[in-house]
């Protein structure tokens, strides 16, 4: 219902099962993140698959439920603004075919704790098909926030008071990963429109 954003919504689903069995956005975070990957690509179509209780956890089965459900709905793109720090099988395989079997792109926030270590970020981020994205300041420096494995190979992304829409549908900034993983989704829409465009015979 959100002003800015309903004529871009194409689907919505409530996957895990919430309390009020919608996928409406009650927190604002996934509002948040589809203002900004609206205003990065304006132009875009928006799936709106809910995995995420309030409480800001998923499960697993949430989780490759709403990864299945996007891709039977024309999915191009997936973009995952949360994640969890303990490696699961089926995150892993659902990843995998998605994107080996049916060419999605997958995003995912590498986290917030801001750890410098081998165990450091989360999943689907570490995942080897997934891309993970992580944050930087307005001087283009990673922010202390940001959680950086040197095992996982990671882009980054504005990620410091970005602004976006709210449940309102008034401006305000917000900071993360989950920023930076909409940023770069966005980026990601323009470029593969993009190709898109220029592959059309004339």
């Amino acid at each position: 219902n959100n002003p800015v954003l309903k004529e871009r919504v194409v689907a919505i689903q409530d996957i895990c099962h919430s309390a009020k069995g919608t996928g409406q956005d009650i927190d604002g975070h996934g509002t948040l993140l589809a203002g900004i990957i609206s205003s990065v690509a304006p132009s875009c179509e928006l799936l709106i698959g809910k995995i995420m209780l309030k409480s800001g956890y998923y499960t697993q089965d949430a989780f490759a439920d709403g990864v299945r459900w996007a891709v039977r709905n024309g999915a191009e793109i997936i973009c995952v603004a949360s994640g969890d720090r303990y490696y699961d099988k089926e995150t892993d395989e659902v990843v995998r075919q998605a994107v080996l079997e049916k060419n999605v792109l997958m995003l995912a926030a590498i986290g917030n704790e801001g750890e410098r270590s081998t165990p450091a970020g989360t999943y689907p981020a570490r995942c080897k098909e997934c891309i993970a994205i992580g944050a930087v300041d307005g001087a283009e420096l990673i922010t202390s926030f940001c959680d950086i494995n040197p095992d996982v190979q990671m882009i980054c992304a504005p990620g410091v008071e970005i602004d976006s829409v709210d449940l309102t549908g008034s401006i305000t900034p917000n900071s993360g990963t989950s920023q930076s993983t909409a940023y770069a989704t966005g980026v990601l829409a323009l470029l593969v429109s993009g190709l898109r465009k220029r592959a059309q015979p004339v």
